[in-house]
């Protein structure tokens, strides 16, 4: 049995080493007496997983800045309602070697190394975190960050989950009667909530950009409270946030709404579904081949909506909002932001449940007064059970506490999650949510999320059992199970699982790299071995649809993936796949669409140039003239601005890789 370690810090959670790497295992502690440090006055385990979410997003923001500051390599692994950071060890001796930030809750905080003192105040500068008193020790970032001094005499940085500062518990508003008398307004009800509802790397840089003022990662907690500038820094984050909330968001909203793979998922693939049901009735493997064809279709669309909410600063508890924005003009779009709220809720109730049930047959700590032993292993036989029964919670119309979930509680486990949700008109305790979202849509989502697979004979049976003419009204994007549609009825035993996998984020800033080098092959084969060349643009393919989903800002990762889908969209249209081009192109036009609110660069143009030039000739060989003239004319748009725009730096580091990478071949 591998025992827990004192490494120093408690919001981590439990920690162990084993072969070299830190294991943490995320975990809600108490801080003292009937005080628990994420969930307050009761444990949560729910707002610990998120917790290292976030150490996790900082550090690979923090990577894509290529600081000087060394940082150790790190995955994350989730697993049966668990959560672990998986984290290189590196050459540090505990307060020996720290030289910034502290390590012990705040009693000694350090600044001694001018040059570490120096490249902090430019990384704020750079990113938009400004200089803050901690109990008198000037620090840029949160008071409990840590920079040591290595015995490789490198320096390392630890301890990233709040390196970004909190979203405002509070927002403002403005007196009906009198514009200039401003009052706050409780968002939160539990102040912990600073402590894992944070704003995104890039709500930070856009606000410093536009108001020239940086934020305080420790706003609104004890470590600001001796410095005489707190109440300011408290203002500026409810400014960044209010920014959030009012600007970032409804631009979000309207890109998503115009989004080229929404809009081909809801035009084209949702209602080539219905057209094999109704016409091919009794094809059975066709049906099965394009219900399997649509799940794919489903979690793509699912992903980029995650990547889209993330590429512009907004985190997923903000799906309320959203939804509220679009519920009368888009109602397509309000059913799909409902099901992947319902199934992210859904993701959380059955972790938690699995956890409980673990922890009540679990081994309790040999001594009960060690806050850093863990007091269970996971499992997945109850995690399975818990799958199990939600899974049959969905299709099921016929049990009082079936039921009873759908129509109450489920509603007040959304609303905890996603403020403003669900509309006046589903709230009633006699509506049934499941008429309200896409069930397929939340069955696919949500098997791939709790990284569940079903056996093949078990999914056969669910798509042939409910997916008829009757129960589809693709029209208007309803929710396609009808209980009435079929008598039959599907359940779901343990032994239909076939496996469950961990799912993983990992650091993919090497899979970037790797698709930078392969990218760089392939130019270099095209005119030598077009066999080889292909090879090379599909590991290219490959490495950037892996890592794009979790750096979805890098302006490196965007411009690369874009000139690669650009070239898999050719390879496509030569073959004769024409769908598969087109759906490469929308890939490239998105990620460029986002690599632009980054940098604004020659080559980005000159990319996003040649993408409308290929989309275009595609338009007209389709016969659709109108839309290529349009594009055309964006094209050639985008090849002024890159005349009279600067060459990209992100370009010429890529450049620089990828010749190393050869000359290393």
């Amino acid at each position: 049995t591998i025992q827990p370690v004192n490494v120093g810090g408690i919001a981590g959670g439990t920690k162990y080493i084993k072969n070299g790497i830190l294991y943490k295992f995320a975990q809600d502690v108490e801080v003292a007496p009937n005080l628990w440090l994420y969930g307050g006055k009761q444990r949560n385990d729910e707002y610990a997983l998120k917790a290292a979410g976030r150490e996790m997003t900082s550090l690979i923001f923090f990577a894509t800045q290529w600081s000087k500051i060394k940082h150790p390599l790190m995955a994350l692994i989730n697993y049966c309602g668990y959560r672990v950071i998986a984290s290189s060890l590196v050459p540090i001796d505990g307060d020996a070697t720290l030289v910034y930030g502290s390590r012990n809750a705040g009693k000694s905080v350090h600044a001694s190394n001018k040059e570490v003192n120096t490249m902090m105040e430019e990384l704020g500068t750079k990113i938009g975190l400004t200089p803050h008193l901690v109990f008198g020790t000037s620090i840029v970032g949160p008071g409990d960050i840590e920079i040591h001094m290595g015995k490789d005499n490198n320096y390392w940085m630890l301890d990233f989950a709040r390196l970004m500062p909190p979203e405002s518990p509070f927002t403002t508003k403005t007196n009906s009667e009198d514009s200039e008398k401003v009052s706050l307004v409780l968002l939160e009800e539990d102040s912990r909530a600073i402590f894992y509802k944070l704003l995104r790397p890039l709500v930070v840089s856009l606000y410093y950009k536009k108001t020239g003022q940086g934020l305080c990662s420790d706003a609104f907690s004890s470590w600001d409270k001796t410095d005489p500038n707190r109440s300011e820094h408290c203002k500026d984050v409810i400014g960044a946030t209010v920014y959030l909330h009012d600007v970032i968001i409804p631009n979000f909203i309207k890109r998503f709404r115009l989004c080229a793979l929404w809009r081909s998922y809801v035009g084209k693939y949702y209602h080539q579904v219905a057209d094999v049901i109704k016409n091919k009735p009794n094809d059975q493997r066709k049906q099965q081949a394009v219900m399997e064809e649509h799940s794919n279709v489903c979690l793509t669309v699912c992903r980029e909506l995650m990547t889209l909410c993330h590429s512009y600063g907004v985190n997923y508890r903000h799906l309320g909002r959203i939804r509220l924005a679009c519920r009368s003009k888009h109602p397509k779009l309000s059913t799909f932001i409902l099901t992947v709220a319902t199934v992210r809720t859904l993701k959380n109730l059955i972790r938690n449940e699995s956890r409980e049930m673990l922890s009540k047959g679990s081994i309790k700590r040999s001594n009960p007064e060690d806050k850093t032993s863990s007091s269970f292993i996971p499992a997945e036989e109850p995690y399975i059970e818990a799958v199990i029964k939600y899974f049959n919670m969905l299709f099921d119309y016929s049990t009082h506490e079936t039921l009873l979930f759908w129509k109450n509680q489920i509603k007040t486990e959304l609303a905890v999650r996603f403020r403003y949700i669900l509309k006046p008109e589903e709230l009633p305790p006699e509506v049934d949510l499941r008429d309200k979202i896409n069930i397929h849509l939340g069955f696919v989502y949500l098997s791939s999320i709790l990284g569940v697979d079903l056996k093949p004979s078990t999914l056969e049976s669910l798509w042939l059992t409910y997916y008829t003419p009757n129960s589809i009204s693709f029209s208007s994007f309803s929710p396609v199970y009808s209980p009435t549609a079929n008598s039959q009825r599907i359940i779901f035993l343990k032994s239909d699982v076939s496996r469950v996998a961990e799912t993983l984020r990992k650091m993919e800033l090497s899979t970037a790299l790797a698709g930078i080098k392969c990218y760089s092959l392939f130019k270099e084969n095209s005119h030598k071995d077009k066999f080889l060349a292909l090879k090379y643009l599909d590991s290219a393919e490959e490495a950037y649809n892996e890592c794009y989903e979790y750096i979805p800002t890098c302006a490196l990762t965007n411009m690369w993936s874009s000139a690669v889908l650009l070239e898999v969209a050719k390879r496509d249209n030569k073959r004769g796949d024409v769908k598969r081009a087109d759906w490469s192109l929308m890939q490239a036009r998105s990620r460029l669409d986002v690599a632009l609110t980054c940098e604004k660069s020659k080559e980005m143009y000159e990319i996003y140039g040649e993408t409308l030039d290929q989309m275009s000739r595609m338009s007209k060989k389709a016969g659709k003239s109108k839309k290529a003239v349009k594009l055309e004319q964006e094209a050639n748009e985008m090849k002024k601005c890159a005349g009279a725009s600067e060459p990209s730096a992100n370009w010429a580091f890529g450049t620089f890789v990828a010749k190393g990478a050869w000359q290393l071949k």
